[in-house]
């Protein structure tokens, strides 16, 4: 007997249609608006191992995007130097027509 048969109402769920189609609809539009400064900050770490842990991003008014994360990361890797060290960047992150990301500000070490 497979499982199919011993549970068919598990197997009907699982292949009913969804009760709210939304095929056919465009994704929704999660990019920041081109050259609009958002201002914000980053607080990043660099672990004992080397790992880079971006802890808390937070930027007003801009929504997650699908490559912000990828964006965050490149900056962080660029300036978390020392292992253990915990800093804090503060300023603003803007999206030029071509797509390349910028973050103007600065950043400073925090003592924990």
């Amino acid at each position: 007997m497979t499982l199919v048969i011993a549970m068919p109402h598990v197997e009907a769920a699982y292949h009913a249609p969804s009760s709210v189609d939304i095929s056919g609809l465009p994704a929704p539009a999660f990019t920041p608006k081109i050259r609009k400064k958002y201002k914000g900050s980053i607080l990043f770490t660099q672990s004992e191992g080397g790992q880079l842990v971006p802890i808390r991003t937070v930027f007003t008014d801009l929504q997650a995007f699908p490559s912000f994360n990828s964006h965050v990361n490149d900056f962080v890797a660029e300036r978390a130097r020392e292992p253990g060290k915990v800093y804090l960047f503060e300023g603003t992150f803007m999206v030029y027509k071509n797509g390349k990301p910028s973050f103007s500000g600065t950043v400073s070490p925090v003592n924990c």
